[in-house]
């Protein structure tokens, strides 16, 4: 599992805990596009979020097996993301601070 240690937090995410993003890379969400937007997503959470938040890439989370589902998958902390793209994520990480603040 390759992780990407960030840097240059924010104030605002330097006074919560890390959050830590785990992008599934199994088949269903390779096939998906999670391989593709990887490299934007850490340069896009480097540059807002630093230290505050820790990805990296994982293997198969499991949630292609379940009905209905929705690859991509990203796990933030223990929850799961459905059909993640690169809004959706930020959009989820920014609810968790806010939500934390």
């Amino acid at each position: 599992m390759a992780e990407c240690a960030l840097s240059n937090a924010d104030a605002d995410a330097d006074a919560v805990h890390a959050i830590s993003l785990v992008i599934c890379m199994g088949t269903c969400c390779y096939i998906k596009g999670a391989s593709a937007y990887l490299d934007d997503l850490v340069h896009v959470v480097q540059q807002k979020y630093g230290d505050a938040v820790h990805i990296s890439a994982g293997n198969c989370l499991g949630q292609c097996l379940l009905e209905n589902s929705e690859p991509p998958y990203v796990k933030v902390d223990d929850e799961i993301i459905t059909h993640a793209t690169i809004k959706k994520i930020l959009e989820y990480i920014d609810e968790r601070f806010t939500r934390a603040v």
